[in-house]
C-alpha cells in the first residue's frame, strides 16, 4: 500500500511526501524538486541482509579506508562530497529532546516533528531497526548555519532517523542500546543514501557522531564493525563519524577506553 501526500503549488502547508512501500519517492532527485518535497522512507529499498553483508565485493576499496574519524559537528556535513545522509540513532519511545537530536532540531526543527508524527501515526513500521528518512529542503532551514549544511551537501541531503534505542534508561536488562537495531538501520541507511545519490558521479556519504555511545550507552568497540559492515554491502559509499574533540581512535585506545568505562560504572 502506498500513501502519497503529493505537495500542491498552491497550498503552503502542503510539505511532504509519503511513501509506505519503501520506493523513493522522486525519481532521479532533480534538483528543482528537492527545493519542494521532503520525502519520508520507513522501510529499505534492495538491502542486502546482515548474513550476506560481509560477502559483498565488487572490486571497490576495502570499507576500513571509507570510515573517516573527523573533529567536528556531524550537522555541518563538513566532509566529503555528493549526497549526505546525516544518520543517528533514536529511541523507541517517540522522546525526542537530549543529547545529539538536538543539534538536529536546532537546525531543522521539521526533522523532529517528523519523527514525532512518525510515532503517533501507531505505524507498525515504528519499530526497533526502523529508519525513517527525511530529506532536506531550503525551506526547513532555521538559520544560516542550517543553510550552511545543507550548501556543503551540493548534491543533496537528508538526516536519518534510525530507532536503535529501546527505552530511555539502563535497567536490570543494561542499558537502552539495541546493537541489532542499529546494525540493521545502519543497512538501511547505506542503501538508502546511495539510492538517493542515483547517478549524480559524486560518491555519497553517511556522517554521524557516535551513534549509540552516548545516551543509549553502547560500547563503540560494538558499534564500528556494524558501519564498517554497511560500507561492505554498499561499495560505494563513504562514512564520516565526528567528534567535537579530537581522540585517538586506534582500536587499542578504544578498547582501553572501554575497559575504562566498565571500571568507573
Amino acid at each position: 500500500v502506498t500513501s502519497d501526500l503529493i505537495p500542491d503549488s498552491s497550498d503552503s502547508e502542503a510539505q511532504h511526501v509519503l511513501r509506505t512501500d519503501g520506493a523513493i519517492s522522486h525519481d532521479s532527485l532533480e534538483r528543482d524538486m528537492l527545493a519542494e518535497i521532503v520525502a519520508i522512507d520507513t522501510e529499505a529499498p534492495n538491502l542486502i541482509s546482515p548474513d550476506d553483508a560481509t560477502s559483498v565485493s565488487d572490486g571497490s576499496t576495502a570499507p576500513e579506508s571509507r570510515l573517516h574519524y573527523v573533529t567536528g559537528d556531524a550537522t555541518t556535513v563538513s566532509q566529503g562530497r555528493g549526497f549526505k545522509v546525516i544518520a543517528h540513532v533514536c529511541n523507541d519511545l517517540g522522546r525526542w529532546g537530549k543529547g545529539f537530536v538536538m543539534a538536529i532540531s536546532a537546525k531543522w526543527p521539521e526533522v523532529a516533528k517528523e519523527y514525532r508524527r512518525w510515532h503517533q501515526s501507531g505505524d507498525d513500521g515504528f519499530r526497533l531497526g526502523a529508519v525513517q528518512t527525511v530529506i532536506i529542503t531550503e525551506q526547513m532551514c532555521a538559520n544560516g548555519t542550517a543553510q550552511a549544511a545543507l550548501t556543503n551537501a551540493s548534491g543533496g541531503l537528508a538526516v536519518a532517523n534510525m530507532i536503535g534505542q529501546h527505552g530511555i534508561k539502563t535497567g536490570s536488562g543494561g542499558p537502552p542500546v539495541r546493537y541489532n537495531a542499529i546494525g540493521e538501520g545502519l543497512l538501511t541507511v547505506g542503501a538508502r543514501a546511495v539510492e538517493l545519490a542515483g547517478s549524480e558521479g559524486r560518491t555519497p556519504s553517511v556522517h554521524m557522531p557516535r551513534i549509540g555511545a552516548g545516551l543509549a550507552g553502547g560500547q563503540w568497540t560494538e558499534i564500528e564493525p556494524l558501519i564498517l559492515r554497511m560500507l561492505t554491502a554498499s561499495p560505494n559509499l563513504e562514512a564520516y563519524v565526528y567528534d567535537l574533540e579530537v581522540w585517538d581512535v586506534s582500536y587499542e585506545a578504544t578498547r582501553k577506553r572501554e575497559e575504562m568505562r566498565q571500571e568507573q560504572n
